[in-house]
């Protein structure tokens, strides 16, 4: 339901599966990857950790992603 209320109230009607289908198959695999370097990319990675950790684990954890 949620689909169709926002096909009606963006485009005025109801977009078919077809219509999606092709949406998806225009999509490159270069436009994903950089999606996903924009997303995952190194400069985005956040570090929560949880328990004991000595300043040598954290050091090697932060290396890993700097």
């Amino acid at each position: 339901m949620n689909k169709l209320a926002k096909d009606e109230l963006l485009s005025g009607r109801h977009s078919s599966l077809e219509e999606m289908i092709a949406e998806v198959d225009r999509v490159s695999q270069q436009q994903v990857h950089r999606v996903a370097q924009d997303l995952f990319g190194r400069g985005n990675i956040a570090l929560t950790a949880l328990g004991p950790l000595t300043s040598g684990q954290v050091s090697a954890l932060t290396a890993r992603f700097s």
